[in-house]
């Protein structure tokens, strides 16, 4: 096949030409005729974010890891954890006096006693003590919905606690609590709290478990309810078994306090600051750069170098609220701003970095923060349509993992004076000067 008669043109121009010239990527810098001045521009939030606000109740404490104990915590918080346990097993096998052809399944069994095992967090705790409390709950109660004033809060209505807290409530058993000699408390539990414990259709069963030691708070990362229990077969014998996992969620007060110049995210339920992003078609550098380049400067993606949140940590609200460990956040997406709070979200638009030590809540407030969010703002700015429609403008701040705990992480907000800034860093050029 003949190569047409264009391209041969085409090859007999660039050998004339010489090859020097045909080489676009040549060590000569004089050769690229290209002015290029790289600016940084920092938008107030005013100017590109739209219908900020500030919305709670995303999950609920029921589904933070770690439960809660706190008493008079910088000297307001107050934590109590409820569990209801799962149900005892349907059979225990027992093996009869003096048998020799192995156990036997046994479902008529009766608890005779039992032991609660917290294991708690010590880091941190050094050798202080603990003063703890276990209760049994006498008042029905919703594991997922339950709160400080509240026993339950469903669609079935609201059923406020006798006495705000979890109670009344029946003593169980006390213990003094030394981190630094184990990790672990335990209660004894009598026989008719078991039994009680024991019955899937109360719906008044569970332990409240308390702490009286002033300014202290605890984590608990594992309970276990084991029992004691004497068979028909065997009655002589006593057998230990354990409960079988059921649910277990902490309340508090007070409530968390909130400002309309405050970005605050986290908590349990959690918190989420949204807003919509408008941005400008053209920005302005200020002075120094526009003595470099022609402003205003049109904002395209082809300029973006670098674009980030930039904030600034603001000291938690209500004291008994700081992060006590460190923290981390994440942007989302909005996939669907009309059905706000229930819209569903996208992934996250930054890369992961390092989590916030809580100092900058607390002692150290105003440390700067940045989000970096380049390519994300890419394909606001020039979407690739050809993989259908661009990112939502809608973007979503909360905590990473939501809810992880009661810490509130908070960032000088929309009118203050350390308000979030957009971050922009941008190559002008006016293309390639044709000599």
């Amino acid at each position: 096949m003949r190569p047409p008669v264009w391209f041969l043109a085409t090859i007999a121009v660039a050998v004339g030409s010489g090859c020097a010239d045909a080489v676009p990527t040549s060590s000569d810098g004089g050769r690229i005729p290209v002015d290029a001045e790289t600016i940084e521009v920092r938008l107030p939030f005013s100017s590109f974010a739209r219908d900020y606000q500030i919305l709670s109740g995303f999950q609920s404490p029921a589904e933070v890891p770690t439960l809660t104990i706190a008493h008079e915590w910088a000297g307001e918080l107050e934590s109590r954890p409820v569990i209801r346990f799962g149900s005892l097993p349907d059979v225990v096998n027992v093996i009869p006096p003096g048998s020799t052809t192995g156990a036997q399944p046994d479902s008529m069994f009766q608890p005779v006693s039992g032991k609660v095992i917290l294991r708690l967090d010590t880091l941190g705790l050094g050798e202080q003590r603990f003063e703890l409390e276990a209760d049994a709950i006498l008042t029905p109660w919703h594991s997922e919905t339950v709160s400080w004033e509240l026993a339950a809060d469903t669609l079935g209505g609201r059923l406020p606690w006798p006495e705000p807290g979890g109670g009344p409530v029946r003593p169980v058993d006390s213990a003094t609590w030394f981190p630094i000699v184990a990790d672990s408390v335990v209660f004894d539990i009598d026989s008719l709290t078991v039994t009680e414990w024991a019955d899937a259709d109360l719906p008044d069963r569970g332990l409240r478990v308390r702490t009286t030691t002033p300014g202290s708070r605890l984590s608990v990362r594992r309970l276990d309810l084991r029992v004691m229990v004497r068979s028909e077969i065997n009655p002589d014998t006593l057998i230990q078994i354990s409960a079988n996992p059921g649910r277990a969620t902490f309340i508090y007060t007070p409530t968390p306090l909130v400002s309309d110049t405050v970005l605050m995210v986290g908590g349990a339920p959690a918190a989420r600051a949204l807003f919509r992003i408008e941005l400008p078609e053209t920005v302005d550098p200020g002075p120094e750069a526009c003595a470099r380049v022609s402003c205003p400067v049109s904002l395209s993606a082809d300029r973006l170098l670098f674009a980030s949140l930039a904030l600034r940590t603001f000291p938690t609200l209500s004291p008994g609220f700081a992060p006590v460990d460190s923290v981390a956040v994440q942007v989302r997406p909005v996939l669907a701003p009309p059905r706000l709070p229930r819209s569903p979200l996208s992934a996250p638009i930054q890369v992961a970095g390092p989590p916030l030590p809580p100092e900058w809540f607390s002692t150290e407030p105003q440390t700067p923060y940045e989000i970096g969010m380049t390519n994300y703002f890419r394909s606001l700015i020039q979407p690739d349509t050809t993989r259908g429609p661009g990112p939502s403008s809608t973007l979503a701040i909360l905590a990473d993992p939501e809810p992880s705990g009661l810490d509130v992480i908070s960032f000088f907000g929309p009118g203050s004076e350390a308000a979030p800034e957009l971050r922009l860093i941008l190559t002008v050029t006016d293309g390639v000067s044709i000599p």
